[in-house]
C-alpha cells in the first residue's frame, strides 16, 4: 500500500510542502478524495486530515486476519464452580471502574469464600488487574476457574493463573513468586521456609540473597541461628550485616547473649540512703567495665555517641538495651515489668534509656512488656501499637490522637482489623483539614478499615475552616459511593448464599 506512506510523508513534511492528489489514492476512494480537495471552505490541512481518515478506514478495511492451516486449539475444561450473581458482577464490575484495590480484594474473597467464581467476560480485567497487584493473584486465580488457566496460555503476563504448588512456585516461579510463596510458607511452617532458603543457597545471588534474608524476620527464632551465624563467611557485606541484624533480633543467639551478660555486669540494683540516712530506696546503677570485649564493637555498637543528649557511655547503654530481649530484665532485676519500668523511670540515665526499651519490646515481640509500657508510661510510644490489644491499640491512639495524628494514622493505615466509629471520627476530622495530605487516595485505600457506621457520621467530621468545606462536601460523598460499593459487595453474595 504505497498511498499509505504517501499520507505519512504528508504527514511528517506538512502540507505546505507536500499534498496527496486523488490519483496517488485507489481508485476506489479517489473519487470521494478529489470531491474532499474540491471543498472551497476547507483549508489544506483540514482536507489532509479528512483525505488521511478516509485512507486509514480505506487501507482497516482491506486488512485480513493471517492464516495459517493446520493449527487446533484446545478447548477450556469445564468449570466445576458455580458462576456468581449477576449483581456481584456489577458490584464488580462497579469496583473496578473505581480502581479500588481494598474492595477488589473484599470481592475476591466474598467470591472465594462462596466457592463460585467470575463469568468469563471480566476475566481479561481481573487477569489483567493481578499483573498490577501481585498480592491478589493467589484470590484471582480462585475466583477465575478453568477459562482463566485456558487463557494464561496464550499471555504469558497471566501465567499466574496456572496451579502450582508451593515448592514448584520456590523452585521455579519468578523472584516475585518466589519471595511470595518463601514468606508466606515462613508465616505457617517456619522450619520448611529456612529448609528451602539453605537448599537453594549457594545458586542465589547477592540481591536474592538480601530480600529472602529480609523475609526471613518472619517467626524468627532459636532454630535459625546456626544457618545465619554460618552467614558470616559470605563474601558480600550486606548479606554478612543483614546476618547480623537478624541475629541481633534472635533470643539466644550469640550477640545477644553477649549483649546481655554486659548488661549483666553493668546495670545492678542498689539499695540508697535516702536524706539524713533514715531510710533506704531501691535504685538502678549504670556502671561500663573499664575494659569491654573488642567483639562487642565489631558487632555494630558504636563507642562515640552520635546523639547531643547522651554521653558516650549512655550511647552504648543505648544500643545494648534495645538489642536484648525486654524479659532479660525480670530475670537480671528479679522484678515484674511494672517495677522494671518504674526503676528505668526513677533513674536520671535509666530515664534516657525508656525508647530504648520500647525499641527491644518492639523487636522481640514482646506483648506482655507492650501492655505495661503503655500503661505505665506518659509518653506516647508508635512502636508498641502492634503489640496491644485491639482494644488497647483503639484507647492508646485515641489518648495521643491530638499530639501525634500524623503518625497514628500511619499505623491505623497498616491494621487487619477495621477501625472503631471513634477512632475513624478523629482520623476523618483531621483529613478533612488536611486535604491536600489526605486525598482521594486516602479514602480509596483504606475504605476496608472504615466501618459503615461512620456514613451517618461524616457530617460531624465538616470543618471549622469554611474555605474547606466543599472540599469535604465532595470527600464526604466519594466515601458514601465507597462504603455502598462496600455493602453491595457484602449483600451480594449473602443474598446468592
Amino acid at each position: 500500500m504505497e498511498f499509505w506512506k504517501g499520507i505519512i510523508n504528508t504527514a511528517m513534511m506538512g502540507t505546505d510542502k507536500k499534498t496527496i492528489g486523488a490519483g496517488e489514492l485507489p481508485a476506489a476512494i479517489s473519487e470521494a478524495a478529489a470531491s474532499i480537495q474540491a471543498q472551497q471552505a476547507a483549508d489544506k490541512e483540514e482536507q489532509f486530515l479528512q483525505v488521511a481518515a478516509l485512507a486509514f478506514n480505506y487501507r482497516q478495511c482491506g486488512v485480513q486476519p493471517l492464516k495459517k492451516e493446520g493449527i487446533s486449539l484446545p478447548l477450556a475444561a469445564a468449570e466445576e464452580k458455580a458462576y456468581c450473581s449477576l449483581h456481584s458482577l456489577q458490584a464488580l464490575k462497579d469496583i473496578l471502574s473505581e480502581e479500588s484495590v481494598p474492595l477488589l480484594k473484599l470481592w475476591l474473597q466474598y467470591c472465594a469464600a462462596s466457592n463460585k467464581i467470575v463469568l468469563p467476560e471480566m476475566l481479561p480485567a481481573l487477569l489483567s488487574a493481578g499483573v498490577q497487584e501481585k498480592k491478589l493473584q493467589t484470590l484471582i486465580t480462585a475466583c477465575c476457574g478453568k477459562r482463566a488457566e485456558w487463557l494464561s496460555g496464550f499471555n504469558p503476563a497471566w501465567d499466574f493463573s496456572s496451579h502450582q504448588t508451593a515448592i514448584e512456585q520456590w523452585q521455579t516461579g519468578t523472584p516475585e513468586q518466589r519471595k511470595t510463596v518463601l514468606a508466606n510458607t515462613r508465616k505457617v511452617n517456619p522450619l520448611q521456609a529456612r529448609e528451602w532458603l539453605q537448599q537453594t543457597w549457594a545458586q542465589e545471588d547477592a540481591a536474592s540473597k538480601l530480600s529472602f534474608l529480609e523475609l526471613l524476620a518472619i517467626n524468627i527464632s532459636e532454630a535459625d541461628i546456626d544457618f545465619l551465624s554460618a552467614l558470616a563467611s559470605e563474601k558480600s557485606k550486606k548479606v554478612k550485616d543483614a546476618a547480623l541484624e537478624l541475629l541481633k533480633q534472635t533470643p539466644g543467639s550469640p550477640i545477644v547473649l553477649q549483649y546481655q551478660a554486659l548488661l549483666a555486669q553493668s546495670v545492678l540494683l542498689k539499695k540508697e540512703k535516702v536524706l539524713l540516712g533514715l531510710g533506704a530506696k531501691t535504685a538502678l546503677q549504670f556502671q561500663l567495665p573499664p575494659v569491654m570485649d573488642d567483639a562487642v564493637f565489631t558487632s555494630g555498637v558504636v563507642k562515640l555517641s552520635n546523639d547531643k543528649s547522651l554521653t558516650d557511655d549512655e550511647f552504648i547503654f543505648f544500643q545494648l538495651i534495645q538489642s536484648v530481649p525486654p524479659a532479660f530484665w525480670g530475670q537480671h532485676l528479679a522484678a515484674s515489668p511494672e517495677d522494671v519500668i518504674h526503676y528505668f523511670h526513677k533513674d536520671a540515665v535509666g530515664k534516657k534509656m525508656i525508647p530504648a526499651l520500647v525499641r527491644a519490646t518492639r523487636t522481640f515481640n514482646n506483648r506482655q512488656w507492650a501492655m505495661a509500657m503503655a500503661q505505665h508510661s506518659e509518653v506516647f510510644y508508635i512502636d508498641l501499637l502492634p503489640l496491644l490489644p485491639l482494644a488497647q491499640q483503639e484507647s492508646y491512639s485515641i489518648k495521643f490522637f491530638e499530639q501525634y495524628a500524623d503518625s497514628i494514622i500511619g499505623y491505623a493505615e497498616q491494621r487487619e482489623e477495621p477501625w472503631s466509629v471513634a477512632l475513624t471520627k478523629l482520623i476523618f476530622k483531621h483529613a478533612a483539614n488536611n486535604p491536600y495530605q489526605y486525598n482521594r487516595s486516602f479514602y480509596n485505600r483504606n475504605i476496608h478499615l472504615v466501618p459503615g457506621r461512620v456514613a451517618l457520621e461524616l457530617e460531624k467530621c465538616t470543618p471549622a475552616d469554611a474555605t474547606l468545606r466543599s472540599s469535604w462536601s465532595n470527600t464526604s460523598d466519594y466515601i458514601l459511593k465507597l462504603l455502598q460499593l462496600t455493602a453491595q459487595t457484602i449483600q451480594s453474595f449473602n443474598s446468592a448464599a
